[in-house]
């Protein structure tokens, strides 16, 4: 009926939303050396839920054209079965490319081109012969290669290779940008555009208030989970949350007059002004988090006191300064007493020596450690 397929297009339009693509915060909370922690717990989410919202779009862009009934239960065991399938496909060929890189010693260009396709290879397979989740397939293959591979990859190739991929990456990302800033630009409609701003600005604060409560729902569980989880950490978790490519893909595709997703191949059943709007709002969302939260996370890292050193790395980082200040003295008074030196101006010399700023830390904090 419409009301439900009004309904799969809301739920649609959620799992695309839910991707997140936290590259720049991961980039700056290195960059303020915050604690590393905090940045893998964004980038794991980061990882997980983009394989998660493409499984979550797949099934309910198969309901939408047709291709299979909706009910829960089918739907979680497709949900599973996409994502697991895909997991053990690209973990089979992570340990393949691993097997292979080993035998090969200090050779950039085949380590990196058997790297590169097996990466490919992973998500081709998967989403085209397997009809499985490919980014599931990647996460997999990256976690085997980042462990258990890593060590096969010669020593050599291994900076080469982490360049390399980065480079590729940033790539790609500024090829999605690119390509959905024309797709929009040739569709987007200027008629409601009063309305459609409105809506983008309501959708903006909507889900920064559902993750709220998601957070806060499963906060107690995830304060004891693993290195567990500080409330000052939690809230940039919450903030950090920028929505990128993964979402602008989802958006592109859902825009397409024509569908190839599972074996269905055919005509888009959305109608037009959805499919629009949907590449709008999208793309509006991703443009507002990278000009609101990306601007703002510094701040608020700084604010929550994130970057402070902690007592313990003062003090021991306070006794380091003052043995390197010691040992420049010593060295000093050495070279004094050589014969050829001693005409040397010894006052001038000791204004080069290094002033070292040493972390104060208070008595309590002193107390404590002890």
């Amino acid at each position: 009926s419409h009301d439900a397929m009004a309904w799969f297009l809301c739920m649609l339009f959620g799992g695309i939303i839910s991707a997140t693509d936290p590259v720049a915060v991961v980039a700056l909370l290195k960059e303020l050396g915050a604690s590393k922690k905090l940045g893998t717990l964004i980038e794991g989410e980061s990882l997980l839920n983009d394989g998660t919202a493409i499984v979550a779009f797949v099934v309910l862009l198969l309901v939408i054209v047709g291709e299979q009934t909706f009910t829960v239960p089918s739907a979680a065991i497709g949900f599973v079965k996409i994502g697991a399938a895909g997991a053990v496909l690209g973990a089979v060929i992570g340990l393949t490319t691993a097997a292979w890189v080993k035998r090969v010693f200090n050779d950039p260009e085949i380590e990196i081109a058997v790297i590169l396709v097996g990466s490919y290879l992973t998500f081709y397979a998967a989403e085209t012969f397997m009809g499985v989740s490919g980014v599931l397939g990647l996460v997999a293959l990256g976690v085997v290669m980042a462990s258990y591979g890593r060590t096969r990859i010669s020593p050599e190739v291994e900076h080469f290779l982490h360049e390399f991929i980065e480079f590729t990456a940033f790539i790609c990302n500024v090829l999605i940008f690119i390509i959905v800033g024309v797709v929009i630009a040739q569709n987007v409609a200027l008629d409601n555009l009063g309305k459609n701003l409105l809506m983008l600005g309501i959708i903006y604060v909507i889900i920064h208030l559902v993750r709220a409560v998601n957070t806060l729902l499963y906060y107690p569980r995830m304060k004891h989970a693993g290195y567990g989880l500080p409330g000052k950490d939690a809230v940039v978790v919450w903030w950090g949350a920028l929505r990128g490519a993964i979402g602008l893909a989802l958006a592109l595709v859902v825009a397409n007059e024509h569908l190839h997703v599972g074996n269905y191949s055919g005509p888009n059943p959305i109608p037009e002004t959805i499919r629009d709007q949907f590449l709008f709002f999208v793309s509006g969302i991703v443009l507002l988090t990278l000009l609101v939260n990306a601007t703002t996370i510094k701040g608020l890292v700084a604010a929550l006191g994130l970057t402070k050193i902690p007592a313990v790395k003062a003090l021991m980082m306070g006794q380091a300064a003052q043995v390197v200040e010691r040992g420049a003295e010593n060295e000093m008074d050495l070279l004094k007493n050589d014969r050829f030196l001693s005409g040397a101006s010894w006052g001038r010399v000791r204004n080069y020596l290094p002033e070292i700023d040493v972390p104060t830390v208070s008595e309590a904090d002193k107390a404590n450690i002890d």
